[in-house]
Protein backbone atom coordinates (compact mmCIF):
# COMPACT_ATOMS: atom_id res chain seq x y z
CA UNK A 1 0.00 0.00 0.00
CA UNK A 2 2.66 2.53 1.05
CA UNK A 3 4.56 1.64 -2.32
CA UNK A 4 1.32 1.92 -4.47
CA UNK A 5 0.67 5.85 -2.01
CA UNK A 6 4.11 7.09 -3.25
CA UNK A 7 4.06 5.48 -6.70
CA UNK A 8 0.24 7.32 -7.37
CA UNK A 9 1.39 10.61 -5.55
CA UNK A 10 -1.64 10.07 -3.18
CA UNK A 11 -0.32 12.23 -0.11
CA UNK A 12 -4.08 10.86 1.53
CA UNK A 13 -2.90 7.42 1.69
CA UNK A 14 0.77 8.39 2.18
CA UNK A 15 0.03 9.85 5.44
CA UNK A 16 -2.33 6.82 6.36
CA UNK A 17 1.22 4.73 5.69
CA UNK A 18 3.80 6.60 7.00
CA UNK A 19 3.52 5.99 10.68
CA UNK A 20 2.86 2.11 10.06
CA UNK A 21 6.16 2.43 8.60
CA UNK A 22 8.29 4.68 10.87
CA UNK A 23 9.03 1.69 13.44
CA UNK A 24 10.94 0.14 10.46
CA UNK A 25 13.70 2.97 9.85
CA UNK A 26 16.74 1.63 9.89
CA UNK A 27 16.09 -1.75 8.22
CA UNK A 28 15.09 -3.01 5.10
CA UNK A 29 12.22 -4.25 3.84
CA UNK A 30 12.72 -7.94 2.89
CA UNK A 31 9.59 -8.31 0.75
CA UNK A 32 9.94 -5.16 -1.41
CA UNK A 33 13.61 -5.50 -1.32
CA UNK A 34 14.64 -1.73 -0.14
CA UNK A 35 15.42 0.18 2.62
CA UNK A 36 12.52 1.56 4.63
CA UNK A 37 14.25 5.00 5.07
CA UNK A 38 13.96 4.93 1.28
CA UNK A 39 10.16 4.10 1.71
CA UNK A 40 9.66 6.27 4.41
CA UNK A 41 11.88 8.84 2.14
CA UNK A 42 9.08 8.46 -1.04
CA UNK A 43 6.38 8.99 1.33
CA UNK A 44 7.58 11.82 2.83
CA UNK A 45 8.10 13.56 -0.26
CA UNK A 46 4.37 12.62 -1.33
CA UNK A 47 3.00 14.45 1.65
CA UNK A 48 5.29 17.50 0.13
CA UNK A 49 7.19 16.82 3.82
CA UNK A 50 10.67 17.87 1.81
CA UNK A 51 13.29 17.76 5.07
CA UNK A 52 11.71 14.99 6.74
CA UNK A 53 11.92 13.49 2.87
CA UNK A 54 15.60 13.96 2.80
CA UNK A 55 16.23 13.33 6.06
CA UNK A 56 15.02 9.83 5.39
CA UNK A 57 17.13 9.41 2.11
CA UNK A 58 20.45 10.54 4.22
CA UNK A 59 19.57 7.61 6.99
CA UNK A 60 18.98 5.26 3.60
CA UNK A 61 22.03 5.93 2.11
CA UNK A 62 24.12 5.29 5.33
CA UNK A 63 21.81 2.30 5.60
CA UNK A 64 23.13 1.10 2.14
CA UNK A 65 26.54 1.80 2.59
CA UNK A 66 27.34 0.87 5.69
CA UNK A 67 25.00 -2.72 4.45
CA UNK A 68 26.99 -2.88 1.05
CA UNK A 69 23.83 -3.14 -0.52
CA UNK A 70 25.09 -0.95 -3.76
CA UNK A 71 21.97 -1.61 -6.18
CA UNK A 72 19.56 -0.32 -3.25
CA UNK A 73 22.06 2.64 -2.21
CA UNK A 74 21.95 3.43 -6.55
CA UNK A 75 18.30 3.66 -6.60
CA UNK A 76 18.22 6.08 -3.08
CA UNK A 77 20.55 8.49 -4.51
CA UNK A 78 18.11 8.75 -7.23
CA UNK A 79 15.11 9.27 -5.43
CA UNK A 80 17.30 11.43 -2.95
CA UNK A 81 18.32 13.36 -6.04
CA UNK A 82 14.88 14.16 -7.09
CA UNK A 83 13.42 14.92 -3.42
CA UNK A 84 16.58 17.82 -3.07
CA UNK A 85 15.01 19.33 -6.27
CA UNK A 86 11.87 19.22 -5.58
CA UNK A 87 12.78 20.97 -1.90
CA UNK A 88 14.82 24.00 -4.10
CA UNK A 89 17.13 25.09 -1.30
CA UNK A 90 20.62 26.64 -2.21
CA UNK A 91 23.18 23.87 -2.43
CA UNK A 92 20.22 21.43 -3.62
CA UNK A 93 21.02 21.21 -6.98
CA UNK A 94 24.82 20.53 -6.65
CA UNK A 95 24.12 17.94 -4.23
CA UNK A 96 21.31 16.67 -6.36
CA UNK A 97 24.14 16.39 -9.18
CA UNK A 98 26.26 14.37 -7.38
CA UNK A 99 24.05 11.73 -5.99
CA UNK A 100 22.83 11.47 -9.66
CA UNK A 101 26.42 10.91 -10.44
CA UNK A 102 26.84 8.42 -7.69
CA UNK A 103 23.74 6.75 -8.75
CA UNK A 104 24.74 6.41 -12.20
CA UNK A 105 28.15 5.24 -11.59
CA UNK A 106 26.70 2.25 -9.25
CA UNK A 107 24.17 1.51 -11.90
CA UNK A 108 26.50 0.88 -14.51
CA UNK A 109 29.01 -0.90 -12.24
CA UNK A 110 26.35 -3.40 -11.42
CA UNK A 111 24.74 -3.68 -15.20
CA UNK A 112 21.57 -2.38 -13.97
CA UNK A 113 20.47 -0.86 -17.32
CA UNK A 114 16.68 -0.09 -16.52
CA UNK A 115 18.05 2.28 -13.78
CA UNK A 116 21.10 3.45 -15.58
CA UNK A 117 18.13 4.44 -18.47
CA UNK A 118 15.93 6.62 -16.18
CA UNK A 119 18.57 8.24 -14.34
CA UNK A 120 20.05 9.45 -17.62
CA UNK A 121 16.28 10.49 -18.88
CA UNK A 122 15.52 12.12 -15.39
CA UNK A 123 18.62 14.36 -15.58
CA UNK A 124 17.74 15.55 -19.33
CA UNK A 125 14.89 17.19 -17.80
Amino acid sequence: MAVLAAERSDAAAAGEQYPELESQRGTVLILLGMAADRLLGLLALTMEEFDTACSHFEAALSFCDRSGYRPEYARTALDYAGALLARGRPGDQGRATKLHAEALAAARALGMSALEERIIAEART
